[in-house]
Formats: C-alpha cells, structure tokens, sequence
C-alpha cells in the first residue's frame, strides 16, 4: 500500500491509529518527511484515544470496586462460605 496523505488521513478519522503510523512513517522514509498537519492530527488522535483508554480502565475498576463493596456488606462472598 502506497502512504499517501490522503490515506493516512482516512486510516486517523476511522481510529486505525497502528496502521496510520505505520504509513507516516513509511512516508517518511520515502518522501524524508511527514507533513506537520498529518502528524499534528496522528498525536491528536493518540492522546484522545489514551484519554478514552483510561477512562475506561477507571469505569471498569470502579465497577469492581462496587462489585465487591456489595458483596462483602451483604454477607455473601465471605471468606468461611468459599
């Protein structure tokens, strides 16, 4: 697949942010550089997609932080019933 901008551009709106680093860089060594904007928008993209990764991480441990919580005041799941 040849890196152009416009496919490199298509791959960060759809999310496929390992694929597109791969054509910036793939781009770079053929053209001996990458646009700024292509890769302003790559980094932006990353740190939104690291932004939404760690909220996500924080949902799930909140939920078994909650899971748990319930079921040690509720008596069940102690630790003689195991």
């Amino acid at each position: 697949m040849r890196p152009t901008p416009t496919l490199v551009r298509l791959h960060i709106q759809q999310g496929y942010l390992g694929s597109a680093r791969v054509l910036l860089d793939a781009m770079a060594k053929l053209r001996g550089g990458v646009p700024d904007d292509l890769e302003a928008s790559w980094a932006q993209a990353a740190r939104q997609a690291r932004r939404q990764a760690r909220v996500d991480t924080l949902k799930r441990l909140l939920s078994r932080v909650r899971r748990v919580r319930s079921r040690n005041e509720s008596g069940r799941g102690a630790i003689w019933a195991r």
